[in-house]
C-alpha cells in the first residue's frame, strides 16, 4: 500500500539534505541564535532519510523478502549509478592532483583504491558505502525487527550514537553504520507500529517539533563540543555552542551529538504532521519525492561546479532557501531530461 505521508516526507528530506550541503554556495554563515538554530534544524538531513528507508524497507520487502533480488536491485539502482557518477570527480582529482593528502591519498592508485570505498569524491556520495552496509545487513535488521527487545535495542542504539559522532570526514563506513543503524531500525519499528503511533501522537506532534527546535538551540548556544579543523564542510564553533553536524573518531569523547537526538523527535514529528495530508495533493513534495534520488546524485555536481565558481560572496537564510530550491528543480529537470533520451538505461546511470 502506498503511503502518501512517507512519500511526502521524502521530499522534504531531500530538500534538507540539499539545503544542509548549499551554506558555502549560498555564502550563508550563521550569525546570531535564530541562524544558528535553524542551521542546525537544516543540517543533519540524511538522519531523516535513513529513517524513511528503514521504514519502506519493513512496510515493502518485510512480508516476502529475498535477499538475492534485493541485493540484485540495489546493485543496479544504488551502486551502479554511483559508479558511473564517480567517474568524472575521481577522474578530476587525479587529473588535476586534488587528492586527500591529508586521509594518505597521494596518487592516482592510491585516489582509485580510496575513494570509490569512501565517497570522498563529491559531498554526499560517502552515503553510498553506507547504504550498502546496510542493504547487506538486511537479514539482521528483519530479525531484530522479531525480537522483544528491539525498542530497548533502539534506545540504548540512539544513547550510543550521541556518544559515538559520525566519523572524521565521514570516511568510516563501519561508524557510520554504527551511528545510524538504531535510525534505521527505528523507521522499521514505526513501520510496524504506524497506526499506534498516529493514534497516540495525533495533535501532539508539535511536542516532538518542540523538544527539536529546543534541541537545535541549544547546540548552537550551549553545547560542549571541540570541533577538529576541516572535518566537515561546515563545522562552526560559535560562543558557547557548536552549529554542523558532530565528527570525531569513534574511540574519543568529545561531549554528545545533539544533533542525532535532534533529528531523532524531527523524524516521528513528519511523519505524524504529515498524516493529515494522506488523501490530499501536494505536488511540489510529490515532485521533490519522485526525483528524491536523482536530485541526491546529482545535486553534488551542481553545488561542487557552483563553488569553484566563487558562490555567493554573503547571503542569509533566504538566499539558502532559493539556493536549494534552485539545484533541486535544475537537478530534478535533468534528471527527467536524461530519463526521457534513454528511459533504458536513465536508473542505471543517474538512479531515476
Amino acid at each position: 500500500m502506498f503511503i502518501n505521508s512517507i512519500n511526502y516526507f521524502r521530499g522534504i528530506a531531500i530538500l534538507l539534505i540539499v539545503a544542509g550541503h548549499s551554506y558555502t554556495l549560498a555564502g550563508f554563515a550563521p550569525s546570531n541564535p535564530f541562524e544558528r538554530t535553524t542551521a542546525n534544524l537544516l543540517t543533519g538531513g540524511t538522519a531523516l532519510f535513513v529513517f524513511i528507508s528503514g521504514f519502506m524497507f519493513h512496510h515493502v520487502f518485510s512480508k516476502k523478502f529475498n535477499y538475492r533480488k534485493f541485493m540484485v536491485k540495489k546493485l543496479q539502482n544504488v551502486v551502479l549509478p554511483y559508479l558511473f557518477l564517480s567517474v568524472y570527480p575521481i577522474w578530476d582529482i587525479i587529473k588535476y592532483e586534488r587528492f586527500s593528502r591529508t586521509l594518505g591519498v597521494a596518487s592516482a592508485w592510491d585516489a582509485l583504491l580510496f575513494y570509490p570505498f569512501t565517497g570522498l569524491h563529491l559531498t554526499a556520495y560517502w552515503y553510498i558505502p553506507f547504504a550498502v552496509i546496510l542493504f547487506l545487513a538486511s537479514p539482521i535488521f528483519l530479525r531484530l525487527m522479531n525480537s522483544r527487545y528491539k525498542e530497548p535495542l533502539i534506545v540504548v542504539g540512539i544513547a550510543l550514537s550521541a556518544l559515538i559522532h559520525r566519523p572524521l570526514y565521514n570516511i568510516s563506513v563501519l561508524q557510520s553504520f554504527l551511528y545510524f543503524a538504531p535510525v534505521y531500525l527505528m523507521g522499521m519499528w514505526a513501520s510496524i507500529n504506524k497506526e499506534r503511533i498516529y493514534e497516540k501522537l495525533m495533535n501532539r506532534e508539535w511536542i516532538f517539533l518542540t523538544i527539536a527546535v529546543f534541541l537545535a538551540f541549544f547546540q548552537g548556544e550551549f553545547a560542549s563540543y571541540s570541533p577538529l579543523k576541516g572535518v566537515t564542510t561546515f563545522p562552526q564553533a560559535v560562543e558557547g555552542g557548536y552549529v554542523g553536524n558532530f565528527h570525531k573518531d569513534i574511540l574519543v569523547y568529545n561531549g554528545i551529538d545533539f544533533m542525532i537526538l535532534q533529528k531523532v523527535f524531527l523524524c516521528f514529528f513528519f511523519m505524524v504532521f504529515l498524516r493529515r495530508f494522506e488523501e490530499r495533493s501536494i505536488p511540489f513534495l510529490d515532485f521533490t519525492a519522485k526525483y528524491s534520488f536523482a536530485i541526491f546524485f546529482l545535486h553534488c555536481y551542481l553545488i561542487l561546479w557552483g563553488e569553484r565558481l566563487g558562490g555567493l560572496p554573503k547571503g542569509n537564510i533566504l538566499t539558502l532557501l532559493l539556493t536549494t530550491l534552485g539545484i533541486s528543480l535544475v537537478s530534478a529537470i535533468t534528471a527527467a531530461a536524461v530519463k526521457k533520451a534513454i528511459p533504458r538505461y536513465s536508473r542505471r546511470l543517474i538512479g531515476l
